[in-house]
């Protein structure tokens, strides 16, 4: 026995002072069971009954323990269930150990008795314990919606001018939306998706939950990448011709197989960051050169140039790899003997020029498209009640179709012209209004009639809402759109506020969704056996669709006014071409090179007496249709390519290994989203 370390009354455990008070006990009675051998019981009987007036009677005592031990134990065996059990067991547990209980109850576990004598600590001997209520959620909706918005943000998915899928909801409702493509790999995106939470304090999905999601986002392999990005496709080429050179150099003896490996191996991890992580890093506040916007797109101009406010000291591996297999490959091919491959050296030479040019297109490309996204963001996140942004797009042209039709009839037919226009505006939440304008017969689709339908478009919104302040246009950079002719006739107009432009191959998808969805409407109306050969029948199914679904078109059939084409004095804007961003002031023209970097240049314009393009109206909407809004989430990724990018100078050097992208060149998916406008 163990001397005790502080007096009685010290103890914390009344484990430890019924320890010390059994071996007093048994200490005693073995005393008296020495001195009086026959006589044990009755003295222990008088010495405790003589102690402080007490009447105990120890030997009574253990005898009623003994019965009551063997009652529970009875109980315990006869008990059908584990709470029940548990309540039993939790008196038995504060006078017996867990041998004693062994030898009481056969197979009894560790487990039990100690999950006992927690019920015992926890809820008092033999209580149950209280009934809770727990209500079991499979997903936490906010965590949920937080990963549906990241992988329909516009650097996730894309959306396409043709087709439709159908989504069934749990209600049996079928919901159509347009198609998408979806630009990485399932593993990709879902460590996208943690790198973003982690910098935004947000816990995401398990790794399980998120591949279970998006295979229910049905998804299809499609070729023609050139189709969808033709700054991608090249880029993936550029990094095949790569591969390629250094095989050849491997095949001649230049390299050994294992360097061959390691170079193929580069490049394979080259082409994945730039699929997938070097947009992410994008940010005014990298310290990577590449990374920062500012210092990568400022020009030598002063009027386009921009101070960033902090140093670029920070080398991303990424990037550096990329240069440096470059400039190790063209010293290797200008240093190497190639033997009967000689006669090769410049071709080798001239692949690997090429395919740095298009290496350094393609993250210039990206560069630009994540900072024009800022301008349409900003005017999205600053719109108030009375300003309108519009989303303006050339469809592709529409073929007439019969339901049967023969070959005369086939060939030598004239397509059909038609442009789709969305308006968005912010009235508690945003709303749109899709215009559509099909073109009876053939038109040239240059800057007169591109004009024409933007100010017809300005002029609806202006009747139907008088207080209109301002008018921001939003298009990709063709010729029609981008041209000294259409700016100076929404100049003269007086009625636009800012016209920013998008890289090319990004930021229309809310144009093509509208027409991929009038399109599956007029495929499905001539496969019930209707023609559709005038823009009048088009325009009529462009109808049903819209009361079929609540939809809202603005439809109307036009043509080009020839009788209002007055020539007027040609202006011209200087490098308009290089320019993406013009603010309409009162005499002339603000442009930038890149949307707010720098304080701009003003080109002055006069307002002379010219004829502003016009439309012939030949059938204009059946109904007047008003703005409808759009369905929102509770969180938005808008802020995700900001916030997520700040800390690329800390991660730049840090780079994950483990992204699993297709490196085939064309294999992306494509899946269903019933919302593809986000702002990014």
């Amino acid at each position: 026995m163990i001397n005790p370390s502080c007096s009685f009354r010290k103890f914390l455990q009344n484990k430890t002072k019924n320890g010390y008070i059994q071996k007093i006990k048994e200490v005693v009675q073995a005393v008296v069971g020495t001195l009086f051998r026959n006589e044990t019981e009755v003295v222990l009987q008088d010495v405790y009954s003589s102690v402080n007036g007490c009447n105990i009677q120890p030997a009574e005592t253990e005898t009623d323990c003994i019965i009551i031990v063997d009652a529970l134990t009875e109980s315990y065996s006869k008990a059908e269930s584990w709470q029940l059990k548990s309540q039993m067991l939790s008196v038995l547990s504060k006078t017996l150990s867990f041998q004693g209980m062994s030898q009481k109850i056969p197979g009894i576990t560790e487990y039990r008795y100690y999950i006992a004598k927690k019920h015992s600590a926890v809820y008092e001997c033999a209580l149950p314990p209280p009934n809770t209520e727990h209500h079991r959620q499979k997903m936490d909706p906010h965590r949920l919606d937080t990963f549906s918005d990241f992988i329909t943000s516009s650097h996730i998915i894309k959306d396409l001018p043709f087709g439709e899928r159908k989504m069934r909801l749990s209600s049996g409702k079928i919901i159509e939306t347009p198609n998408v493509i979806r630009c990485m790999v399932p593993a990709a995106i879902i460590q996208q998706f943690k790198q973003y939470c982690a910098e935004n304090e947000e816990i995401p999905l398990g790794d399980s939950t998120i591949f279970k999601i998006l295979t229910e986002c049905t998804a299809n392999v499609r070729t023609a990448f050139e189709g969808i990005d033709y700054f991608i496709a090249e880029g993936g080429r550029a990094f095949q011709d790569i591969c390629n050179v250094v095989q050849e150099l491997c095949r001649v003896g230049a390299l050994t197989d294992q360097r061959a490996k390691d170079y193929a191996e580069i490049v394979q991890d080259g082409k994945r960051y730039l699929k997938t992580d070097f947009k992410v890093h994008i940010s005014e506040l990298a310290t990577v050169p590449d990374h920062c916007r500012i210092f990568a797109l400022s020009d030598k101009e002063e009027a386009f140039s921009c101070l960033c406010g902090h140093n670029h000291d920070t080398v991303c591996n990424n990037c550096e790899q990329i240069s440096e297999l470059l400039s190790s490959l063209n010293s290797l091919i200008a240093n190497s003997d190639l033997i009967e491959k000689e006669d090769c050296r410049d071709d080798y030479k001239y692949k690997l020029s090429q395919a740095q040019t298009n290496i350094f297109s393609w993250k210039t490309h990206i560069l630009k498209t994540c900072h024009q996204e800022k301008a349409k963001t900003e005017i999205m996140n600053t719109m108030g009640p009375n300003d309108i942004l519009i989303v303006l797009d050339w469809a592709m042209k529409f073929l007439p179709r019969r339901y049967r039709e023969d070959q005369s009839n086939w060939f030598a037919t004239r397509s059909l012209s038609w442009h789709i226009g969305v308006a968005f505006r912010r009235r508690n939440v945003i709303e749109s209004l899709a215009f559509n304008h099909i073109f009876n017969g053939q038109i040239p689709q240059d800057s007169y009639a591109t004009s024409a339908v933007i100010l017809d478009i300005v002029n609806d919104l202006k009747e139907q809402d008088n207080s209109l302040d301002n008018i921001h246009l939003w298009s990709d950079n063709a010729s029609c759109y981008k041209s000294s002719d259409t700016i100076y006739a929404l100049y003269c107009s007086k009625v636009v506020t800012s016209y920013d432009f998008c890289e090319a191959q990004s930021g229309k998808g809310t144009c093509d969704g509208t027409a991929a969805t009038l399109k599956s409407s007029i495929r499905r109306y001539i496969n019930q056996g209707n023609d559709v050969l005038t823009a009048t029948q088009m325009k009529e199914v462009s109808n049903r669709k819209k009361n079929s679904k609540k939809v809202h078109y603005v439809v109307k059939v036009v043509e080009t006014n020839s009788s209002a084409t007055q020539p007027h004095k040609k202006v011209q804007i200087p490098s308009i071409s290089a320019m993406n961003n013009f603010e309409f002031v009162e005499n002339g023209v603000k442009v930038w090179r890149h949307y707010k970097l720098g304080a701009g240049k003003l080109v002055p314009l006069n307002q002379e007496d010219v004829t502003v393009p016009k439309l012939r109206i030949i059938e204009n909407p059946s109904e007047i249709v008003d703005f409808h809004p759009l369905v929102q989430s509770s969180s938005s990724v808008a802020s995700s390519s900001t916030t997520a990018a700040s800390s690329s100078s800390s991660s730049s050097t840090h780079q994950s290994e483990d992204i699993f992208t297709c490196t085939n060149d064309g294999c992306t998916a494509s899946f269903n989203s019933h919302q593809s406008f986000l702002t990014n």
